[in-house]
């Protein structure tokens, strides 16, 4: 079958533009039901009932492990109960847990397997070959950002990786390096390869430069793209984010242009992608509060585009 999309967005110089593109898609995958990709939502903790909940189809959301405090447990306890609550508010998700700390190799390899002990191994043991994890974990994401050592950083890796595979549930969960594409792309001189440890799954926290006029596709795509590329492994974007510009009152050129991204990552396979449903650094506004973003997310969380 053809499906013909016409996609509204900006050419390099920002001025408004289209592009028709016609694919050939067999019926089978036109089973909207089942998305391929993983479509997430990432927002402050304290708006997990008033602005989670208004994305109960959500697949992925991130999990943030402050210092000092560890991995985010995945039972409720009385101080961090994040885990278990977007569980309940979105049924399908894959939590995707972050930490910091590592006092020393066995202190964080203690903390690995407590954490990995409290999953529930699913009885009986489904066929998880090629399915989606339990829940993700990345230790330090974004080093580039935070001056982390390099080679430091990939010896954690590599440690991390051992050590979920020799834990029973350790076939539960994926190991997930994250980049940053602004680092990369200014400090880090467009070179991936810093801090690619070569365990774990690639990926690359990307944003738009949103003090800019919005970029194109290619532009705002090129590391996640171009890690995939190099490591051959599909894209993933645990955080994504443009920020609405003020010379686009109504939010609908920011939509269109979150339309032409996700197509793009969906002909690249790509692995999954959540949206930064939150301010970032230096306050910068990432919400989906205008309806035609909202609108966007919501076709891409349902597979619609």
């Amino acid at each position: 079958m053809n499906i013909t999309r016409t996609i509204t967005g900006v050419d390099d110089s920002g001025q408004p533009a289209k592009v028709v593109v016609t694919t050939t898609e067999p019926e089978a995958q036109l089973d909207t039901a089942h998305p391929e990709m993983l479509v997430g939502i990432t927002c402050d903790p304290a708006q997990y009932t008033t602005r989670l909940a208004h994305w109960p189809a959500a697949r992925m959301t991130r999990i943030f492990g402050y210092p000092g405090k560890g991995i985010p447990p995945w039972k409720a306890t009385k101080n961090d109960a994040r885990t278990a609550t977007v569980r309940r508010l979105c049924p399908d998700v894959i939590p995707h847990v972050s930490f910091k700390d590592w006092p020393t190799d066995r202190d964080a390899e203690r903390m690995v397997h407590a954490w990995l002990d409290q999953l529930p191994t699913p009885s009986p043991m489904p066929d998880l070959l090629g399915g989606p994890p339990l829940v993700m974990v990345s230790h330090m994401h974004e080093p580039g950002p935070k001056d982390f050592p390099p080679a430091e950083y990939r010896r954690r890796q590599f440690l991390l990786g051992c050590w979920l595979a020799a834990h029973p549930n350790g076939h539960l969960v994926e190991l997930v390096h994250i980049d940053a594409n602004i680092w990369v792309e200014d400090k880090g001189g467009r070179d991936l390869s810093i801090y690619l440890p070569g365990a774990g799954i690639p990926s690359c926290d990307t944003y738009a430069r949103s003090w800019k006029p919005y970029p194109t596709v290619d532009q705002l795509l090129w590391a996640p793209l171009t890690l995939a590329a190099a490591t051959g492994q599909a894209p993933f974007l645990p955080e994504f984010a443009i920020a609405k510009r003020p010379d686009d009152p109504t939010g609908q050129r920011r939509a269109d242009l979150v339309v032409t991204c996700v197509i793009k990552l969906r002909s690249e396979g790509c692995r999954g992608v959540s949206w930064w449903d939150d301010l970032g650094t230096g306050g910068t506004d990432f919400r989906l509060d205008d309806q035609p973003s909202r609108a966007a997310w919501a076709d891409a969380m349902a597979g619609r585009i």
